[in-house]
């Protein structure tokens, strides 16, 4: 990667539309998961805005895609879904392997869990939350919890997912 591909919004915490950077990153991510895995996104129309930064919701992405890819060599769908509650927007990463051998645990992967423990350390950064389950032998469960963004204080700019870049404190 250049210095020129790295644009200084994507560290900046940004106050936008989830939906619009899971398409983007979702897209350009792809390539990480393989030829055996497909890749489904549904997004929630009408999703709260929440405070984020670009950089760290494709690192995140980027780990699961990777852990997902690893857990499912035989192939198998992981699905992206955005969803909210009244204080949270609700970010869904759920893997399916084609064969029930392939994935893992937290328990029985030390690799899922410092994957699932440095996703939570991003997330908790960000004052939101991860919740993990295993659905089945086959089927992964991960939801992240993104605070809905309140009233805010800020002098802001336009970032390229029509979200804007603050430079003061949230108001409650």
């Amino acid at each position: 990667m250049s210095h020129a591909d790295v644009s200084v919004d994507a560290f900046l915490p940004t106050i936008g539309n989830l939906n619009a950077l899971i398409k983007h990153l979702a897209e350009k991510q792809l390539p990480l998961l393989g030829e055996q895995i497909r890749l489904r996104s549904f997004c929630a129309s009408g999703v709260f805005s929440v405070v984020f930064r670009p950089s760290q919701i494709e690192d995140i992405l980027i780990r699961l895609f990777i852990q997902a890819r690893e857990e499912m060599r035989t192939g198998g769908m992981v699905l992206l879904q955005t969803s909210q509650t009244a204080s949270h927007v609700v970010l869904t990463f759920r893997y399916t392997s084609h064969e029930s051998d392939n994935v893992s645990t937290k328990d029985d992967s030390t690799d899922f869990g410092a994957v699932i423990q440095s996703v939570r350390n991003i997330v908790e950064g960000s004052r939101g939350s991860l919740a993990q389950e295993r659905v089945s032998p086959r089927e992964t469960l991960i939801r992240i919890y993104l605070p809905v963004a309140r009233r805010f204080d800020f002098s802001y700019r336009r970032s390229a997912f029509g979200s804007a870049t603050f430079s003061t404190s949230v108001q409650h």
